[in-house]
């Protein structure tokens, strides 16, 4: 005779996966974890996700009926480890037949949806099986990684955005007024934003060599080549381009550095 089984809820859960489901769902690739029949279950606002070092035998039939692969990443080799925290969505109970329909990734009966899963830095410990209540001191180790790893992700956001203004405000620089002509981008605008920032990413960034700021890196030597102009390019006697724009300066305020609209011409006539 079948009953009804016990969810217990809490803050924060842990359950343990086999290899390579924890590094899938911590890399955000697969949304549902599939639980065994249980008596009792836990659910909660967060899930740790615990990497076990048992490999799942039925792997690569379930890969491929979910057309995926295994990335390579460090977190696919990790094991006895906490890889990421991520959100609780639901726990739901259904048919194995239909799980299939619900997802490609499911294949059980248990099914626990989760979302907007944090890589951490892997903090070990041995785990339970299937689902556990973490200690205390796991707890806090958790949540120190978990604050770290947020911390990151949005460092990375705020650089990936600031490349993005920079971008934006060397569009506006470079677009040209010509006379009877209403005013719009140059026909070097692209050619010339390759070549002052080439691929803009933040994985580009380099510190100046002189000021210490992070910028793109792409111009002559190890110094902030390409500043826009400021209050001290207006002043009497400042260099011009052919299209009036002021000639940038680096970080030192030495040398003046046409803009990218004219700095193509300038070498070649060099």
């Amino acid at each position: 005779m079948s009953t009804t089984p016990i969810i217990t809820e809490q803050r924060l859960f842990a359950v343990t996966l086999r290899r390579p489901w924890a590094a899938l769902v911590a890399l955000g690739l697969c949304p549902v974890i599939s639980l065994p029949p249980a008596d009792e279950y836990l659910f909660g606002e967060y899930v740790a996700i615990h990497a076990s070092a048992e490999e799942d035998s039925r792997a690569a039939e379930r890969l491929a009926l979910a057309r995926a692969v295994v990335p390579e990443h460090e977190l696919a080799q990790v094991t006895d480890a906490v890889v990421a925290v991520a959100r609780a969505r639901r726990l739901e109970s259904i048919s194995p037949s239909l799980a299939p329909a619900l997802s490609p990734w499911a294949h059980g009966s248990v099914l626990l949806w989760v979302d907007t899963p944090v890589p951490i830095t892997p903090v070990p410990t041995r785990g339970g099986r299937s689902m556990w209540t973490p200690p205390e001191e796991l707890r806090v180790r958790l949540g120190r990684a978990y604050r770290d790893a947020r911390a990151e992700q949005k460092a990375l956001a705020r650089a990936a955005q600031w490349n993005e203004e920079l971008e934006a405000q060397l569009s506006r620089v470079l677009t040209v007024d010509a006379p009877g002509r209403a005013r719009g981008p140059a026909p070097f605008i692209h050619t010339a934003l390759h070549s002052v920032l080439p691929a803009q990413r933040v994985q580009r960034l380099v510190p100046c060599a002189y000021c210490g700021r992070l910028w793109s890196g792409g111009g002559p030597g190890s110094f902030h080549s390409y500043r826009l102009p400021s209050a001290k390019c207006e002043e009497p006697g400042w260099p011009r381009c052919s299209h009036g724009i002021p000639h940038f300066v680096d970080c030192r305020w030495t040398v003046p550095v046409p803009p990218p609209c004219c700095r193509v011409s300038a070498m070649e006539g060099a």
